[in-house]
């Protein structure tokens, strides 16, 4: 099991980035993973890290299809 927590947002769309988050987190949700979201980063609980990658990369991925062009993910 692995433990990871997770900072996602763009860095090149403005002060207000809550849309691109709220869609992360969606992806998030719907992955089945168990989770938690705090004020600043969500935890994630994943079986392998090629799960939690996977993860990751659809938020990334979520984000650069609403045009964001620049992705801070920590």
């Amino acid at each position: 099991m692995i433990l990871a927590e997770l900072s996602i947002f763009p860095t090149s769309e403005g002060i207000s980035v809550s849309r691109y988050v709220k869609e992360a987190i969606k992806v998030i949700e719907s992955s089945g993973l168990y989770h938690e979201t705090g004020g600043m980063s969500t935890t994630i609980e994943a079986p392998d890290i090629d799960t939690l990658f996977n993860v990751i990369s659809k938020c990334h991925e979520t984000m650069v299809n609403m045009g964001a062009r620049r992705i801070h993910i920590d």
